[in-house]
């Protein structure tokens, strides 16, 4: 039933009556009964009107959540709001005796979305605080403290996820003309929702795709501990694990991203321009690692006396070497972050370059029984080598 055709309806009545000249039914003194309907309704325009005002202290999510840091949001005041709302609404069924079930259904629906939205916006600007810190203070070489405030992102904002979800799941099942007909503010509040749905999954996507990207961090500097110990192969398997979290925050920014409003798009562009950049670094290192086991086959051919071999195995190496140097040469982004970590693969893969053709000319010199400038050749190239662990 209309409730407002309702209530014009009972308005009419009344009118009409007394424009017909019927009797005043208050001419004995006594007060009517006042009708049930109209205190059901009252209740429910109560609550309605409770959590509208609730929704507003969410404020503008676009333009607040840009900067997390400045919001001071008290959940309490809304959550209280919506409280009120709810024991409104659990006096409207008393006063109701069985009617008016849809639209009580409905509007504890509301006080559910409500309720959902306002959990959405405290997780999330927890969340984006934390990660906005670490954002503008992306330090490479404080791994712990970057994952400290990455995990301490994680749950307000995988909450705030789920919160708003919740959100747009309740306003899809509610039956908007209802809840139109009891002045909830539906149009505002379903784009409110929407929005928030949109930061907390671009954010959550942030925050996953930083914590793998740290974690991949974390294995290139596990390469570079066993890459000065000589562990050659278990340096290439670090790096290749670090190529892997990296790739995997490339893909997770590219799905926060497509997720994300427009005016997140900066940050993520930010983000995969670090993920791009170490991604590269370690796919250099991966394929100097392969050169230093070649340099390491032609060495140990070298002490065979397989001079030919040798020569053909320092060949290899040293076009593996070459490549990784032009692979360092690609400019990091964003600009110096990661200049000193570029610079040391490239003084690394430039001695090796160096360490190759040397080694290459011993084992050339060798093989013709200049065994003198072999020798001299051989120690030349293994100092170029040390050279490189030393950058």
């Amino acid at each position: 039933m209309d409730r407002r055709r309702y209530l014009s309806a009972l308005a009419a009545t009344g009118a009409s009556a007394s424009l017909a000249g019927c009797s005043n039914p208050l001419s004995d003194g006594s007060t009517p009964e006042r009708d049930p309907q109209n205190a059901v309704m009252d209740k429910l325009y109560t609550a309605i009107g409770e959590l509208n005002t609730a929704a507003l202290a969410l404020g503008t999510v676009s333009a607040d959540i840009e900067t997390p840091a400045d919001v001071e949001f008290d959940a309490s005041g809304p959550r209280d709001r919506i409280e009120t709302a709810r024991t409104a609404l659990d006096e409207a069924e008393d006063a109701a005796s069985g009617s008016f079930e849809t639209e009580l259904q409905q509007a504890r629906t509301y006080a559910d979305v409500i309720a959902a939205m306002v959990d959405a916006f405290a997780d999330l600007l927890t969340g984006a605080r934390d990660l906005s810190t670490l954002e503008s203070q992306f330090d490479p070489d404080a791994i712990g403290e970057l994952r400290t405030m990455l995990e301490a992102s994680r749950d307000p904002l995988s909450s705030a996820v789920t919160a708003a979800e919740n959100a747009t799941s309740g306003l899809e099942s509610a039956e908007a003309s209802v809840l139109r007909d009891l002045d909830a503010a539906i149009s505002r509040v379903s784009d409110a929702a929407s929005t928030l749905v949109g930061f907390s999954q671009g954010l959550d996507g942030l925050s996953l795709g930083y914590l793998q990207l740290v974690d991949g961090v974390a294995d290139i500097d596990t390469a570079q501990q066993r890459f000065t110990e000589e562990a050659y192969s278990e340096s290439q398997t670090a790096f290749e694990n670090a190529r892997t979290h990296f790739q995997n925050s490339q893909s997770t920014f590219q799905s926060g991203a497509e997720a994300a409003p427009e005016q997140l798009d900066e940050r993520f562009s930010r983000a995969t321009d670090r993920s791009d950049s170490l991604n590269t670094l370690a796919g250099g290192y991966a394929t100097m690692l392969g050169g230093m086991t070649d340099l390491q086959t032609g060495r140990q051919q070298f002490e065979n006396e397989e001079y030919e071999a040798a020569s053909e195995s320092f060949a290899a190496a040293g076009a593996a070497f070459e490549d990784a140097s032009a692979t360092f040469d690609t400019e990091p982004a964003p600009a110096g972050e990661f200049d000193s970590r570029f610079e040391t693969a490239r003084c690394r893969s430039g001695h090796l370059v160096e360490a190759a053709d040397t080694l290459s000319e011993a084992a050339t010199a060798a093989d013709n029984g200049n065994l003198i400038r072999a020798r001299s050749k051989a120690e030349e190239g293994q100092q170029q080598v040390e050279a490189a662990k030393n950058c």
